[in-house]
């Protein structure tokens, strides 16, 4: 054997055991991945707790006199899961539980009166609004609608039925989209009912813009990763390690959650820009009503920071969004102090309806407890049962 021979035999045999030992390398670090991964897993889902699950464990503290809140807050959390839905977004997938249950249009269930005449087509009540009107932290029979339906079943004999179309997140825009689309289906209501305020002004502080819909950053991503197939794999792989142990790990050790302030330029005009867009909403709500005949009813809802009243737990809240609060009274005292608005016989501002309760209502800074849906509920019913009456005395 040559010399030239023996060098490119050791040559070879050289390339060979490197190439062996970066695979060894290789094979251990992913072996080491798959260990610190694991790891990391069982500590996420055993060890540290998710946020939903860490705000319904702190919520137990004012449900502490209750015997239904853990299945409560079970159901509530399983029924989570939502599908895409055509321009609104967003709806519930179907759900049975014992306190919470979903129909397969994504509709929670109402407390309703049974139909004492079934040829007839009972008078039809719409309520839109968002997780507030849905009823987080209630029980279905409990929610605002429900209470609603039970007021009225109190003081009318006649045929109805209150549908609860809330939804979680919902801004009166996303509503206004719903009520067409169940127009559009041929169900026309008699009555049709509008709950907002909180939504409205959080999602103008996220978004920096009025009028849009909760994370509408999200959908913007996520449109323009579909609109280039190049990037499709690059969504992919965002998905996957949003979802590894590792990083939930990692963010769950982060001191906080969310940014706070998106520093908007303009504060003043983000405020007006929220209430117009919000007039406008309603007004298209009237002009529909108008068209179709049925009667509209809307509420601006009460906040944690309308409260002045405040037990140690809801103090605790309200310090969780003190961030929010200087734009959100802003837009609350700026609705307050339009006429224009406040003269109309079918809106009522509620921001103010617990202000000197002793009470504790407040779940978080803008979901009620039960006892708080009641309270709202006879103000929506009170009017509800004045459009019955006129009603009645038309048809005489």
């Amino acid at each position: 054997m040559t010399k030239p021979e023996e060098n490119k035999t050791k040559t070879s045999n050289l390339i060979i055991e490197k190439i062996k030992s970066i695979w060894v390398i290789i094979g251990i670090t992913i072996f080491l991945i798959i260990i610190i991964e694991g790891i990391a897993s069982l500590i996420a889902n055993f060890v540290f707790v998710d946020p939903v699950t860490r705000k319904y464990n702190e919520q137990e503290e004012i449900f502490k006199n209750s015997d239904y809140y853990k299945n409560l807050k079970k159901e509530e959390m399983a029924s989570l899961k939502v599908r895409w839905d055509p321009y609104d977004y967003w709806k519930r997938v179907p759900f049975k539980g014992k306190y919470v249950n979903i129909s397969f249009e994504g509709i929670r269930k109402t407390w309703n009166p049974v139909i004492k005449n079934t040829k007839a087509r009972p008078l039809t009540i719409f309520i839109f609004g968002g997780s507030t009107m849905w009823g987080t932290g209630s029980r279905d029979d409990y929610t605002i609608p429900s209470d609603v339906a039970k007021i009225l079943s109190e003081n009318t004999n006649i045929d109805f039925q209150v549908i609860n179309l809330g939804e979680y997140g919902y801004v009166s825009a996303q509503e206004l989209i719903s009520l067409i689309r169940e127009l559009q289906k041929g169900i026309v209501p008699d009555i049709v009912v509008f709950y907002d305020g909180i939504n409205d002004t959080y999602t103008a502080y996220q978004n920096c813009t009025a009028g849009l819909s909760h994370n509408e950053f999200n959908r913007v991503k996520d449109f323009n990763l579909h609109q280039d197939k190049n990037r499709l794999a690059e969504n992919y792989l965002n998905v996957a390690i949003k979802t590894s142990g590792i990083y939930r790990v990692m963010s769950t050790l982060k001191k906080t959650e969310q940014i706070k302030d998106p520093a908007c330029e303009n504060v003043d005009m983000l405020v007006d820009s929220t209430i117009y867009n919000y007039l406008t909403n309603i007004g298209l709500v009237e002009h529909i009503g108008k068209l179709y005949g049925f009667k509209t009813l809307f509420y601006w809802q009460p906040s944690i920071f309308c409260k002045k009243e405040l037990s140690k737990y809801e103090q605790k809240q309200l310090a969780k969004e003190k961030y929010l609060q200087d734009f959100h009274d802003k837009v609350y005292n700026k609705i307050k102090s339009l006429a224009m608005l406040n003269s109309k016989a079918n809106f009522t501002n509620l921001s103010d309806i617990f202000y000197n309760s002793k009470e504790e209502l407040f779940i978080d800074y803008s979901h009620i407890t039960e006892n708080g849906n009641k309270a709202i509920a006879e103000k929506i019913a009170e009017d509800v049962l004045k459009i019955i009456k006129e009603k009645d005395n038309k048809g005489k």
